[in-house]
């Protein structure tokens, strides 16, 4: 056909041209906005930096956490009433009197106001790993405003958590954020540093500063969007640290009275709630199982209480923080089945789960009875069990006795705005890198769980909570760079999609 009578100026021919013409355009709009909607929405920075330090061999050193407490009176047990009313009308009452004074709580019902969001409960052990490795980048940094594209809860996935933050609005003061300097254990080495305390809210107890600002733990709306924040990182289970009622540590305040606030929110977002016993003051064996009997009598019945399934039972997990400190002796009256103050096939009976600190303590998780071992620390090399190139050795030891490996990651260690004289077991975040090697030194040996240090504790830098840019004077926070606060949730969700159960 001649192209003269293609062009030629018809009515009809005209309507046709004017046709494609819009055709044509409307299809390469298409095809723009397709390529657009194809882009990668986040793109996985790498710092410039590369300043890891060389690691420091055997270096042990104790993290001081259960220093102190409260009060050092007998524990005896008894259960507390629950307060689910005004925690903000009632935040200025001390709740640090002696548990004999507590009244009794209510056992917590099974069933809870909130609808059960998932119809998984603890975890199953020994699931296949579809998709080990890194696999993928993780999504949009504005992910957490549709909560409908967060991933599903991996209960294969702990973090440690502390409820032991407080202010002046909900607690009368501020509590762990002005933090006292502590001194070197060395005399001579103590007098070289400064001591005191900060002084919140310019001036705070870590090298990064949190986005909520000095919170409480004890306020309803943080505990609320600290689970969300876990959600968004795809975290299942949350190990929160826990003194019996009327103890804490010497830095805070008795917090057992916020666990049933922790429980609801937690349930409310598909969370599971684990206990981190710490040590307090006084604590045995046969202390601990009276602390073991108080929180499954008061706590257990609640859906948001973390069990796990394992050889056909579901059972309470019970993170048993220095547990070297107590004779494994004593330990083996409680965890052995023919102790004499066993739990063993009771009510009471649960996982329990040793702190691995040196290459000595397999003796103690095994004359102990326990189930099996975490690692905690999230410094490479700050301790034998801490290194990630000794972990194929702790899971084959594991493996050989039926214990259980829970390797702990962390995204970096830095403790120097408490601790100013340990900077040799600072270890630098490394724009994610280092949390990514964690991740993938605990993955290489297939633990059914894998722990997080941690979610919150900001003392020691190994907080994944959102952390923002701030000077103050002439201090400058620590920050997560120009991937924003969000930068350690989403690499977890990243991760959290590579453990079995994600």
């Amino acid at each position: 056909m001649d192209i003269m009578t293609v062009c030629r100026p018809g009515r009809r021919s005209w309507r046709f041209l004017g046709m494609a013409i819009v055709v044509t355009f409307l299809a390469g709009c298409f095809v723009a906005i397709s390529n657009l909607m194809s882009v990668d929405s986040f793109q996985e920075a790498e710092a410039a930096q590369n300043i890891l330090k060389q690691l420091k061999k055997n270096s042990i050193l104790q993290k001081g956490k259960g220093a102190g407490v409260a009060n050092q009176q007998e524990y005896s047990a008894r259960e507390t009433q629950g307060e689910q009313g005004d925690r903000k009308r009632n935040s200025s009452k001390t709740i640090s009197k002696l548990r004999d004074d507590i009244p009794v709580r209510q056992n917590i019902s099974s069933k809870s106001k909130f609808p059960q969001p998932f119809k998984d409960g603890a975890h199953r052990e020994n699931e296949n790993n579809p998709n080990l490795g890194p696999g993928g980048e993780p999504p949009d940094t504005n992910a957490e405003e549709d909560a409908s594209s967060w991933p599903r809860p991996n209960y294969n996935l702990h973090t440690f958590y502390y409820p032991w933050y407080g202010n002046p609005e909900f607690d009368s003061t501020y509590l762990h954020w002005n933090h006292e300097l502590l001194p070197h254990w060395n005399k001579q080495e103590a007098k070289k540093w400064p001591r005191g305390r900060w002084k919140p809210p310019g001036e705070i107890g870590a090298n990064f500063y949190p986005q909520l600002g000095c919170y409480s733990s004890r306020d309803p709306a943080i505990i609320e969007d600290h689970m969300k924040q876990l959600r968004l990182a795809g975290i299942g289970v949350l190990s929160i640290s826990w003194y019996p009622a009327g103890l804490a540590d010497d830095q805070g305040k008795p917090s057992d009275d916020l666990i049933p606030t922790y429980l609801d929110t937690a349930h409310k977002h598909g969370l599971k709630v684990a206990f981190h016993s710490e040590p307090y003051k006084g604590r045995t064996a046969k202390s601990f199982l009276q602390d073991v009997r108080y929180i499954v009598d008061s706590y257990g019945a609640h859906p948001a209480f973390y069990r796990y399934n394992r050889r056909g039972r579901s059972l309470p997990v019970f993170y048993v923080y220095d547990s070297y400190l107590t004779n494994a002796s004593s330990w083996a009256q409680v965890f052995s089945s023919d102790g004499p103050l066993t739990v063993r096939n009771s009510k009471y009976d649960g996982l329990f789960l040793g702190l691995y600190v040196e290459a000595k303590h397999k003796n103690d998780i095994i004359k102990g009875s326990f189930d099996g071992f975490y690692t905690y620390f999230a410094s490479n090399g700050f301790t034998y069990a801490s290194r990630w190139q000794n972990w194929k050795l702790l899971a084959e030891f594991a493996n050989k006795r039926g214990l259980l490996f829970l390797p702990s990651v962390g995204p970096g260690y830095v403790d120097t705005r408490v601790r100013p004289w340990n900077g040799m077991n600072t270890r630098q975040r490394d724009g994610g890198n280092y949390y990514d090697r964690a991740f993938r030194a605990a993955l290489e040996v297939k633990p059914s769980i894998i722990t997080i240090t941690s979610f919150n504790e900001w003392h020691e830098g190994t907080q994944i909570e959102r952390a923002v840019p701030k000077k103050f004077n002439n201090l400058t926070y620590l920050d997560y760079g120009s991937q924003g606060p969000n930068k350690y949730l989403l690499l977890t969700q990243k991760w959290s999609k590579t453990l079995p159960g994600g």
